[in-house]
């Protein structure tokens, strides 16, 4: 993980679905409302910034915007 802050234990409802390799929790949803958390750098989504894996990026963002509809 690149974060230096993350959640260690979720609020009410929440449960952790993503977690790094570290352990991190990096995503997280709710259980029975359509509420999601995740730890992301988008300015990383770029070829020249990238340190992550670049399709899981805009599989993120294309979701996100979705949603924002």
């Amino acid at each position: 993980s690149y974060h230096h802050q993350a959640v260690d234990v979720p609020g009410r409802g929440l449960r952790v679905t993503a977690r790094s390799t570290d352990g991190t929790a990096e995503g997280l949803e709710h259980r029975s409302l359509p509420v999601f958390g995740v730890q992301w750098h988008p300015e990383r989504q770029t070829a020249a910034t990238c340190m992550d894996t670049p399709d899981g990026q805009e599989a993120l963002f294309a979701g996100f915007a979705a949603l924002c509809g």
